[in-house]
């Protein structure tokens, strides 16, 4: 399972998928920063010999890249990626073309978010996240579309 921070919802999400038997090791992409601790994982009740913390991530690109080194590593197949619904187009975009040759196969869970987007005009937070993201996902497109 590789957790990509920051957020609450996106901790709680993979620890909950872990109780639930889906995998033996909580990967945190960019660990230790802010909430999204090893610290926060245990008090959840995951072991913290069942987490690895991964700290140099500082995209949804290195996310990829960091993670995929360290599931080859550990001969490693399968992982569940676990992030926000707002986030996911984005990274299901990168770690696919990260992990395009690496005979790993990734699936995809999605944590709630607190953003609005079935009504996304009527909260400014929420027009703003999609922004965001979609100018983002714009960028990534032009980025790494050819990678």
């Amino acid at each position: 399972m590789i957790v990509l921070s920051p957020g609450v919802e996106r901790i709680q999400k993979g620890v909950q998928l872990w109780k639930d038997g889906y995998a033996d090791k909580l990967i945190l992409s960019r660990a230790n920063t802010g909430t999204f601790t090893v610290k926060q994982a245990a008090e959840l009740g995951v072991p913290e010999d069942s987490i690895i913390a991964e700290e140099q991530a500082y995209s949804t690109y290195t996310n990829a890249t960091y993670t995929k080194e360290l599931l080859k590593e550990r001969d490693i197949r399968s992982a569940i990626i676990v992030t926000n619904d707002y986030h996911m187009r984005r990274t299901k975009f990168i770690f696919e073309k990260v992990y395009h040759d690496s005979n790993i196969n990734l699936t995809y869970a999605t944590a709630p978010s607190h953003y609005q987007f079935a009504t996304w005009w009527n909260d400014e937070e929420s027009k703003q996240m999609l922004w965001k993201e979609y100018v983002k996902l714009v960028g990534y497109y032009f980025l790494y579309w050819n990678k």
